[in-house]
């Protein structure tokens, strides 16, 4: 059994406390199937020959894999639908009257265009380029008709 000081143990504190840290290891968190296609067959290149491999898990592996590509192939689906779905919806802002927060000041005017960039949907108004986020406001001129009243404040019937 091996005894230390608190003079012994504090130094070798300050002496671990000067050393260079070493640099964490971040994972990337990504699995993608070729990633899974080299330990498959780092599985099957480093089983026992005598052994062979268990045929149950082998054939669930390939389900697996099976299941991870049509995964990804579904998120690839759906990445294009989102964006086709933002493109249809900045579409229809063309052409309507907008309110935008800029900074603190407030811009008004006509959606001119619609560019869809790295995936946001951006409003041209007055030559000057929005986000989606920016708008307070969206009206389209005209749309609100004036509706007479009788003297009591109701609407008249047509």
């Amino acid at each position: 059994m091996i005894h230390m000081g608190i003079s012994e143990i504090a130094s070798q504190g300050i002496y671990a406390a000067s050393l260079p840290q070493k640099a964490e290891r971040t994972p990337d968190n990504k699995l993608d199937k070729d990633a899974f296609l080299q330990i498959l067959a780092a599985q099957l290149r480093y089983q026992d020959p005598m052994g062979g491999g268990d045929n149950t898990q082998f054939i669930a592996q390939m389900a697996q894999f099976g299941t991870l590509e049509q995964i990804q192939n579904l998120n690839s689906t759906m990445t294009d639908m989102l964006a086709f779905q933002y493109l249809q919806f900045g579409s229809q802002m063309v052409g309507k009257n907008v309110t935008l927060n800029d900074g603190g000041q407030t811009v008004q005017g006509q959606v001119e265009k619609v560019r869809l960039t790295g995936g946001d949907i951006r409003l041209v108004v007055n030559g000057v380029s929005y986000t989606m986020d920016q708008i307070e406001d969206i009206s389209v001129s005209g749309s609100e008709p004036d509706i007479p009243t009788d003297p009591s404040g109701e609407a008249e019937k047509a």
